[in-house]
């Protein structure tokens, strides 16, 4: 390693500065920002904007710089981690939000946490030059999970578990588009995806919710994803080559006349060397992505830009590994694409006009092991179109009113195929084969005020209401809260809001009378300043669902008979950049239940009691930086099997449990992880900055069990096997931007 690091600072020498410049708007109005202070911290550089809002900052040194923008009437805003590149412009454009001018005596102060308005509960938002330097960054939704109340599914999943929610329970939104599945290898409904389908070289800002979220978004019971992508480079042409333990990619963008950029990504998965370094299993997934987004801005009143991504993927499973009896083959692809066009309103406002959709398709097959023939079929398609025209307005200091519409269509269609097959309870199940086929319409509306009368007080009170022909439901979701701040540096928040989600898309189309589930969120919480960088936050939630789908084995029926209720307590400690330092801390206590009249009362899937990541780093000798990682999560919920009565089927081969325990009755080992990262940055003299990094992946090499699977010992009896997560694993990456 230390040959790989020296011969990076060699590079290191002295290169042309660098420069910042972009626009700075108002966040209500979309209007543009004349004399605002752009300062480049701990520089004497810095720039006030023109009338229309553009600033340029040059003569910057290579290296990071946190940027502070200030405006008597805004919210002082600080962004950090934001990078000089040798002889090249980096693009920063900030949105500021209009606050009563401060009283006198008291100092302004800049705010380093960037928070939506019209949300009143936790509310997090990472910009580029932060997810870049997180220790898992090359993965979006992995840096999400080292949040409070949100968990990982497994080490090579980009699941997230939200207070105890399942994995389909979260709504992502890619660049105003609802995207039902942002991940490669998803399973059908949600969740269970290997990697993001986005690529962090593509981000500009991604703001996470865990629960509470604002009127203008639906459609799910738990959390909220919001991705912004960024635009391309609108002063000259630039490209990247990125490689990490996740994939290997490249990126160009530029401008294109003085109207027009562009962006293209392309990435494909590296875990195949992984594989060679550190045994991952006998499954392997690969995959590759292609991102391509253009950007037209006819005047300052006027915006249009689209966007497309298009994945495929690949996986084998041996017979006889994780859980499959029959060798299997999975491929799929997915094609995403949206358009959207922003336009001024006056100086009082913004519309937003979406359109755009998703097309997935899957084959999933197994052959027998021992006749080759064709055991198992699962072909989903589906595809889902939407139209959302989104309306903000701030006609006068205090007030601001967000309101829209939604459209939508969706056809579905799952073709299935098992031969005869032996149950571990000792039934069989005959060959059986099916095709799930089915379409609607959703529509529906949203309405949200935003009243700051003071600087201590913000309310948000909100309405949604929605209606599908699948169900022929008509939802109403009231959703508000209040925002105190007794002091200058302490809020106190309140926050209510009910959600609706649709079941399983076959469920529904089969059965009819089902409703959707639906979750009513009760949130409180506290939030104080310690510094303008440092932050406490500490918040408790209780969550009420019901509607869910129960299926009663006697009768074969289903039914919304199915409750259940998640509650618990989060700290969370964020530091940002300073000098040398960043780091956060994170405690989340969780109580996740379900209830229905077969089980009772039982302990949720996701039923993680408690969850602690930590995470710091330090930057030295000037470029370099080293980072630490540390996620614990209690065992999770598993229902054990009872293998004494066990009894080997020589028809089938296959063993046979003659028992099942209760429901989640049992627990999976504690989950426990540590890793730790060195990087260094070089910028030559030619204007190429160079960032390489070694990381460590579950240092101490703990045993981390995602389930268990059968298997036999040496005297042939049947045993439990555990299925392991990442051992100790090394991983080197560099990132090159020329």
């Amino acid at each position: 390693m230390s040959w790989f690091l020296l011969a990076l600072a060699l590079l290191s020498a002295e290169s042309k500065p660098g420069a910042f410049s972009g626009q700075v708007r108002d966040a209500s109005s979309g209007q543009p920002l004349p004399g605002v202070n752009v300062v480049v911290l701990g520089t004497e550089l810095g720039a006030a904007t023109d009338e229309i809002g553009r600033y340029r900052i040059q003569g910057l040194p290579p290296g990071e710089y946190s940027v502070e923008v200030s405006m008597i009437g805004y919210a002082t805003k600080a962004l950090t981690r934001v990078e000089a590149i040798p002889g090249r412009t980096v693009f920063l454009d900030f949105k500021l939000q209009a606050q009563a001018v401060g009283v006198e005596g008291v100092t302004v102060r800049p705010s380093y946490f960037s928070k939506d308005p019209a949300v009143t509960a936790s509310d997090v938002k990472l910009t580029y030059h932060e997810i870049r330097t997180h220790p898992e960054g090359y993965n979006v939704a992995r840096t999400v999970a080292s949040l409070p109340g949100v968990a990982a599914g497994f080490d090579f999943s980009s699941d997230i578990i939200v207070r105890g929610g399942a994995p389909d329970e979260n709504l992502t939104i890619i660049d105003n588009l609802p995207v039902p599945y942002p991940v490669h290898f998803p399973a059908i409904g949600g969740g269970f995806g290997q990697a993001s389908i986005v690529s962090v070289e593509t981000l500009e800002e991604v703001g996470f919710s865990p629960g509470g979220y604002a009127a203008r978004y639906g459609g799910k019971l738990s959390s909220l994803m919001d991705i912004t992508l960024r635009d391309g480079n609108k002063d000259r042409f630039e490209a990247s080559f990125d490689l990490n333990m996740s994939a290997v990619g490249a990126s160009v963008e530029g401008p294109i006349g003085a109207k027009f950029n562009y962006m293209a990504n392309y990435r494909k998965s590296f875990l195949e060397i992984v594989d060679l370094v550190s045994d991952i299993g006998d499954v392997v997934p690969s995959y590759d992505d292609i991102y391509l987004r253009l950007a037209y801005s006819p005047s300052l009143t006027h915006k249009i830009w689209v966007f497309g991504i298009q994945t495929f993927d690949r996986m084998s499973i041996p017979g006889g590994s994780n859980g499959a009896v029959d060798p299997m083959e999975f491929s799929g692809n997915q094609t995403i694409g949206g358009a959207n066009w922003r336009m001024l309103l006056g100086d009082v406002g913004f519309s937003t006009l979406t359109l755009g959709g998703t097309n997935l398709r899957n084959d999933i097959s197994a052959a027998d092991s021992i006749t080759d023939e064709t055991s198992f079929i699962f072909e989903p398609h589906e595809i889902h179109l939407y139209l959302k025209e989104a309306v903000t307005l701030a006609p006068a200091q205090g007030h601001e009113i967000q309101f829209g519409v939604t459209g939508g269509y969706s056809d579905v269609r799952h073709e299935y195929f098992a031969i005869e097959d032996t149950m571990p309870d000792g039934s069989v199940i005959p060959t059986r084969g099916d095709t799930t086929k089915g379409s609607w319409y959703t529509g529906g509306g949203y309405a949200q005020y935003v009243y700051s009368p003071w600087s201590w007080l913000r309310l948000t009170p909100g309405v949604r209401v929605s209606y599908n022909t699948l169900t022929e439901e008509f939802g109403v979701e009231p959703r508000g809260g209040i925002a105190l701040k007794p002091f200058f540096s302490t809020t106190l928040n309140l926050s209510f809001g009910i959600y609706h989600q649709l079941n399983d898309f076959s469920t529904h189309i089969n059965h009819d009378g089902l409703l959707s589930k639906r979750a009513i969120h009760y949130i409180a919480g506290i939030e104080q300043m310690l510094r303008d960088d440092l932050k406490l936050s500490f918040e408790g939630y209780y969550k009420q669902l019901d509607n869910l789908i129960f299926y009663n084995e006697t009768d074969s029926s289903y039914s919304n008979q199915g409750t259940g209720q998640a509650y618990g307590l989060e700290l969370f400690v964020q530091k940002k950049m300073g000098k040398c330092f960043h780091g956060q801390a994170s405690y989340s206590l969780a109580f996740s239940e379900r209830e229905n009249p077969s089980d009772g009362i039982y302990d949720a899937d996701w039923d993680i009691r408690h969850m602690v990541t930590l995470i710091g780093g330090v930057k030295f000798l000037k470029h370099f930086e080293t980072s630490v990682k540390y996620s614990y999560a209690s065992p999770k919920p598993w229902t054990p099997f009872d293998l004494d009565d066990a009894w080997l089927n020589p028809e089938t081969n296959q063993w046979v449990v003659s028992r099942v325990e209760d429901r989640n009755s049992g627990r999976l080992p504690a989950y426990s992880r540590l890793d730790f990262q060195i990087s260094h940055t070089s910028y030559t003299k030619s204007g190429i900055a160079i960032t390489g990094f070694f990381n460590l992946q579950n240092v101490l090499n703990h045993a981390n069990v995602l389930n268990y699977g059968f298997g036999e010992d040496d005297d042939a009896k049947l045993i439990l096997v555990p299925w392991k997560q990442f051992a100790f694993m090394p991983v080197g990456g560099v990132t090159i931007k020329f």
